[in-house]
């Protein structure tokens, strides 16, 4: 288009992009210099070497706001997660616990405890306290089932043996 690129210049255009560019051909660098840092490329073409090059410092200056506003808004964000997770835990964590003491409470013989969740609610923590509740329900009958048969075995032997003690009672001495 009749503009000629802007030609490298010794002193101005890095070394290493100069090397670079006549060994390949072409080349980029970017100098991380303070104050301002630079992008330059580079084009080696009929044995002139051309070479532009680009201010960074807005890019740098952006990407370091956006990396602290990232840190600030993941701080930010860990304190409002963290805590809504412990909250939303608690409750799954205080009924198991309650299941667990109820289940304690049945161990140590009391038959009459009860999680009292109900049996509805669809949830895994639901279904094992209605089991703990059926199961303390069925250890009571069972126990309550065990204690009319002995009852009853020892009554209906207690007649026989009283008619036993009574006739050994009748005879004679010796």
């Amino acid at each position: 288009s009749g503009v000629e690129p802007p030609r490298a210049v010794p002193g101005e255009t890095p070394e290493p992009l100069l090397q670079e560019a006549e060994r390949h051909g072409e080349a980029t660098f970017y100098e991380d210099r303070t104050p301002a840092p630079r992008f330059s490329a580079a084009r080696e073409e009929n044995g002139q070497v051309y070479a532009v090059w680009v201010d960074m410092t807005s890019d740098h200056l952006t990407r370091r706001a956006l990396d602290r506003h990232l840190w600030q808004y993941s701080l930010l964000t860990l304190a409002v997660v963290v805590p809504l997770t412990a909250l939303v835990t608690e409750l799954p964590t205080r009924r198991l616990r309650r299941v667990a003491r109820t289940a304690r409470r049945i161990t140590a013989g009391d038959l009459g405890a009860r999680t009292g969740m109900g049996r509805s609610g669809g949830d895994e923590i639901t279904e094992i306290s209605a089991t703990v509740d059926s199961m303390a329900d069925s250890l009571r009958e069972r126990i309550t089932r065990e204690q009319r048969f002995t009852a009853d075995v020892a009554h209906e032997l207690r007649t026989p043996l009283m008619g036993l003690v009574t006739s050994a009672g009748l005879l004679p001495e010796g």
